[in-house]
């Protein structure tokens, strides 16, 4: 009993793990940029005003247009979105390098951003986000 249980879950974690890997084809992801709201950049430079542990320390802040990331199963799937790079200091003072997060938005407001750790957001285009790196 003990074997199956064991092999069924040494299959689903890395099963687990491809699902978060998942593409959305080009026209779905079209349709879905397309509820970012128009003010994204002034939303975003908010959002991380008020999350950053020193958000007067940003450095090297970029942001991409209107796109698309997963955001997992429980959280709706593929949701409206911006990427963003910067540079700010931690809790320790210390600058940590420059981070891309995810920024979603749900009926027209900032949801909540999450570090990226796989490749959503490395296909972006980004321009300067002078906004941000104003205070």
């Amino acid at each position: 009993m003990l074997r199956h249980i064991a092999t069924i879950v040494s299959f689903a974690i890395p099963l687990g793990f491809l699902a978060g890997c998942q593409t959305t084809p080009p026209d779905v992801k079209t349709e879905i940029s397309k509820s970012v709201p128009s003010d994204y950049r002034e939303q975003t430079a908010l959002y991380f005003r008020r999350h950053l542990k020193d958000p007067y320390s940003v450095r090297d802040a970029e942001i991409s247009g209107p796109t698309s990331a997963f955001a997992g199963i429980l959280y709706g799937g593929t949701v409206p979105a911006v990427c963003v790079r910067l540079n700010a200091k931690n809790a320790y003072g210390a600058y940590m390098g420059i981070t891309t997060y995810a920024i979603g938005f749900k009926d027209g407001k900032v949801s909540g951003a999450v570090q990226v750790v796989f490749d959503t957001c490395r296909k972006e285009q980004y321009e300067p986000y002078r906004e941000l790196m104003t205070g």
